[in-house]
């Protein structure tokens, strides 16, 4: 028998959707220690993604300003270490620049997803074509669980 994605997945899905504040966002990455979530619409459909490399982009593209740059530098990098006690609170120059952004303004819109029931074999296959870290899993047409790179890896190391 095949081993489906839904053998696999992570869930359930902690999502936000396109009218989530970034300060809001960086929180639920924060508080659940991942660096991504869909973006779905009212009915659970995806729409797209937001990680945090996204947040990192966009908070390094304070322009010229000198000052703001080491505190995004600063807050950026206590992201990606998971240390809430240090990334829990905005510096103020990021909070400046990521007020009154949505996640609709930085996430990537071309949301790749897989139906939950699908063979293993073929999430591995998408990600590594289009060169991603996770992907979407679906149940008709709805947002229900996230695969990731680690989840794959997770899998070869039982079976090795």
């Amino acid at each position: 028998m095949t081993m489906t994605i839904r053998q696999i997945m992570q869930g359930p899905v902690v999502t936000v959707g396109p009218d989530t504040t970034l300060q809001e966002v960086h929180h639920v990455l924060v508080e659940n220690g991942i660096h991504g979530v869909p973006v779905v619409d009212e009915k659970g459909q995806a729409l797209g993604m937001v990680t945090s490399s996204d947040l990192m982009t966009f908070g390094l593209d304070l322009e010229n300003d000198e000052e703001a740059r080491p505190a995004a530098v600063d807050y950026l990098a206590g992201l990606l270490e998971y240390s809430p006690e240090e990334a829990r609170e905005l510096t103020p120059a990021v909070r400046d620049h990521f007020a009154g952004r949505t996640v609709a303004d930085v996430m990537t819109d071309e949301v790749i997803t897989v139906d939950a029931d699908a063979p293993i074999r073929e999430a591995a296959e998408v990600m590594s074509q289009n060169q991603i870290h996770r992907i979407v899993a679906t149940e008709g047409g709805r947002v229900c669980g996230i695969v990731s790179s680690l989840d794959l890896v997770a899998l070869l190391a039982r079976e090795i």
